[in-house]
């Protein structure tokens, strides 16, 4: 990257404290000899994210890391080249733009080799700007499970929405969805679920889109402000679903550092998947814990 180029992105940050970033990945017990998460980070224009492939010993791993390629190239031409910082209207649509070329080019690739076909892959994207008064905005896609949260106050909050059952099985109540995604997220038995969470629970590997996936796709795009002092934490469905989610804020409150949150979420959520236990699950695990 040029001087002119680096001095005019590190100005649109420069009266904020830089992120602590830190990130882990780690294969499943199921096939150690490779790991189809790919994990996004470009901090000179604050962006990253947690993409988990499917499709096979090679699809999954090529999957995500086409659809990370894709989105970086897509915001080296929409925001380095641009003179001036983006409204949160064209954040927005530059994030929209990204995942839908994306999917796109997961597509097109999955049909040069017969072993790549229906390859895809889950996208949760997170691009940070400068907000009001020394805080900052965080633009977020996401298409699949991969999960962006929010811990602030002592709080965790799930800001992205998974694509999973509840939207074909409650496809008009966007309460009552959120709500059976949080019971899934919390469950501890199928006894302490809804009819609704315990079907969805039972089909966790199922998702409702994908990049490369379909035809056809409808990512979810939001905004949340992030002040000093808050984690967002960015994570493949290897980690939370075999963590509730107070595991995960309990992790982040004790945490003394984003490397030590990252790699206690992943050390559990490993332990936890080879417990045989009610949310046991082999599956490969990434997370990005980012302190602002």
């Amino acid at each position: 990257m040029d001087a002119e180029r680096e001095n005019r992105l590190g100005g649109e940050f420069r009266e904020l404290k830089a992120l602590e970033v830190s990130s882990g990945s780690i294969p499943s017990a199921e096939h150690l000899d490779h790991n189809d998460d790919t994990i996004l980070i470009n901090q000179y224009i604050d962006l990253y994210g947690v993409l988990d492939g499917m499709g096979g010993h090679k699809g999954g791993a090529e999957a995500s890391r086409v659809a990370d390629e894709s989105i970086r190239q897509t915001y080296l031409t929409n925001v380095l080249d641009v003179r001036r910082p983006l409204s949160v209207a064209e954040e927005k649509e530059v994030m929209k733009a990204a995942i839908g070329k994306a999917h796109l080019d997961v597509l097109a690739a999955s049909k040069t080799k017969k072993e790549l076909a229906g390859m895809g892959t889950t996208a949760s994207v997170v691009r940070f700007m400068k907000g009001e008064a020394g805080t900052r905005k965080a633009i977020i896609g996401n298409v699949g499970d991969s999960r962006v949260y929010r811990f602030s106050g002592g709080r965790l909050e799930q800001i992205t929405e998974d694509d999973d059952l509840s939207h074909d099985m409650i496809p008009d109540d966007d309460v009552r969805r959120r709500t059976v995604q949080a019971e899934v997220s919390n469950a501890t038995s199928l006894a302490s679920m809804s009819p609704d969470a315990q079907a969805v629970f039972k089909e966790r590997n199922v998702i409702t889109q994908a990049l490369g996936g379909s035809r056809k796709i409808e990512p979810h795009i939001l905004t949340v402000n992030i002040n000093s002092g808050d984690f967002l934490l960015i994570t493949s469905d290897g980690i939370h679903d075999n963590l509730t989610e107070n595991d995960i804020g309990a992790i982040l409150q004790s945490a003394q550092s984003t490397g030590d949150a990252k790699d206690q979420l992943i050390g559990r959520a490993r332990a936890v998947s080879e417990e045989r236990s009610f949310r046991s699950k082999r599956d490969d695990m990434s997370c990005l814990v980012i302190a602002s």
